[in-house]
């Protein structure tokens, strides 16, 4: 009987004609249903038609619409979330070419499956259906068995695509969180090597005063805590000002202003981030009961950009400029900004500042620099 069996499912899909006992086999070997949630929408102008694609959907336990013109099936499309379309080739009004292209440019929508239901026959349709965007193509009168089979096909193959372009989007905002969003833009369009050079930049760089012997009476787990809780403060900020971070080291922070996108107030933005470090870094040291302070140091001027890695890459800036900020940074004072006179003659805004001794630089000689306070 097994045999049986397999001979008439082979000869209902080659479309041979069948004995009631044939479908008794078949029917015994119904397997269940893959795509229980899965939505399809029949359209077809035709009522008989469309009655008997929705009645096969029925028994097979789909959850279905029908809609009676091209139309209808773009508004439904809408509103009803729909996965896969059984569409007729020729209705009056908006075709099925129509309806299939209108889908397929639509970014929304291009991940729909459509199986084209046609008596048209012709080559050149089925080829134009395909070309479209089509999943697959069935003449009429279709034969249930085979279109049963190609819905499973299409549904999964669309559940594919929802999860490459689900996972696509993940990894697109994790890298949007580790790169610069233009950095990102211009590797997607194909850069390998970039490379840039930022003539006028301001560069900052932190550090926790005391955190380091602190750290050394504390647990792996409540050092990384007190770091995560820091510096979210800190990237919250530096969303809020415009200012690009390039990284942590340890309990240091770096970021930078006018990299990777040029911006005429690098220097008010980045002194602005500054105090607003050290303001916050004071307010959770106070919630927490930490004697902790942070120290900053600014310096302005040209600096080279790029990717850096292949593996681990990350977007990193280097040059005279990024050694200075260190410089000053580590030569402040705890609760105050440190910046150089290259900084302080670009900005456009009056703050409580006053000199200090300054650095000497090999090379350089010595510099003036100044300290800015909340």
């Amino acid at each position: 009987m097994r045999k049986e069996a397999h001979e008439a499912l082979h000869q209902e899909i080659v479309g041979v004609n069948h004995t009631p006992s044939d479908f008794i086999q078949i029917s015994k070997k119904k397997q269940p249903i893959l795509h229980k949630d899965a939505k399809i929408l029949v359209v077809d102008d035709n009522d008989t038609n469309r009655k008997l694609l929705c009645s096969m959907l029925d028994r097979e336990g789909y959850t279905f619409w029908e809609a009676n013109s091209g139309e209808e099936a773009l508004v439904m499309i809408n509103e009803k979330h729909i996965d896969l379309l059984l569409l007729d080739f020729i209705m009056q009004g908006m075709s099925g070419l129509d309806v299939l292209t209108q889908i397929k440019k639509n970014h929304t929508h291009k991940n729909i499956a459509v199986i084209m239901i046609s008596g048209d026959t012709d080559l050149d349709t089925v080829i134009k259906s395909i070309e479209l965007g089509a999943e697959d193509y069935l003449s009429k009168p279709f034969n249930s068995f085979l279109l049963k089979a190609r819905i499973g096909a299409c549904l999964e193959k669309k559940r594919l695509l929802d999860e490459l372009e689900e996972q696509n989007l993940k990894f697109e905002v994790l890298l949007n969180r580790i790169l610069p969003t233009t950095i990102v833009k211009r590797m997607s369009h194909g850069e390998s090597t970039i490379a840039d050079h930022f003539s006028s930049t301001s560069i900052l760089f932190s550090d926790i005063v005391g955190f380091t012997k602190m750290s050394s009476q504390l647990s792996p787990s409540q050092v990384i805590s007190l770091l995560n809780e820091i510096f979210m403060e800190f990237d919250a900020l530096a969303e809020k000002h415009g200012v690009e971070k390039i990284k942590t080291i340890g309990d240091a922070y770096m970021a930078a202003t006018g990299v990777p996108l040029a911006r005429e107030d690098h220097a008010n933005a980045l002194v602005q981030f500054g105090l607003g470090m050290i303001k916050s870094m004071d307010q959770l040291c106070l919630k927490l009961g930490l004697p902790l302070k942070i120290r900053v140091g600014i310096h302005s001027g040209p600096v080279a950009g790029g990717i850096i890695g292949q593996s681990r890459f990350l977007y990193d800036i280097w040059g005279d400029t990024v050694n200075m900020a260190s410089r000053l940074e580590a030569s402040g004072e705890p609760g105050s900004v440190h910046v150089s006179s290259e900084t302080l003659h670009l900005l456009s805004q009056p703050y409580q500042c006053r000199p200090v001794g300054g650095l000497e630089l090999k090379g350089k000689g010595f510099v003036h620099t100044y300290l800015i306070s909340p």
